[in-house]
């Protein structure tokens, strides 16, 4: 199922960000963290805002008896998006901070497990196709992940 979710999402990315020029700087972007993996796919739409969302997993925890309680596993397998605003931009350093939403994979009863998300995102350019990036993202207000990656530019 997560794969037919992650082949859709890649391919709605792809159809809206060829569509012409309020979309720009289509990026890749791979990150290690403290506590899961992240594979995204991030935009600039209208050369303002920053549009990411991507996919987070996690082989290392468990889920211990209070994520299960709480209906939320902070470090299951989860899908997310979020919209940036630019704090600061520059020639090789940006700074970005927004707000989203996470879909986890983990649910003990009959509901979509949608949290809140706020997401700081600083990135160092390179080069013209490739950046370092360092993700903080907090869920429901908690922090939950720190994460250190690189961008691949595609257009």
């Amino acid at each position: 199922m997560s794969k037919i979710l992650a082949s859709l999402f890649f391919t709605c990315f792809f159809i809206f960000s060829s569509n012409g020029q309020s979309f720009t700087n289509g990026t890749v972007n791979l990150e290690f963290g403290l506590n899961a993996y992240t594979l995204s796919v991030s935009t600039e739409y209208k050369s303002k805002w920053l549009i990411n969302a991507g996919y987070q997993t996690n082989e290392f925890h468990y889920n211990s008896a209070e994520d299960v309680a709480n209906n939320f596993d902070p470090f299951a397998d989860r899908f997310f998006g979020a919209v940036l605003l630019p704090l600061l931009k520059s020639d090789k350093v940006n700074h970005y901070a927004g707000i989203g939403a996470i879909l986890s994979g983990t649910s003990s009863q009959n509901v979509i497990p949608f949290n809140g998300l706020l997401n700081y995102k600083l990135t160092y350019s390179l080069s013209d196709k490739m950046s370092l990036s360092g993700n903080y993202y907090l869920v429901n207000g908690e922090p939950n992940e720190l994460s250190l990656g690189i961008i691949y530019s595609i257009f």
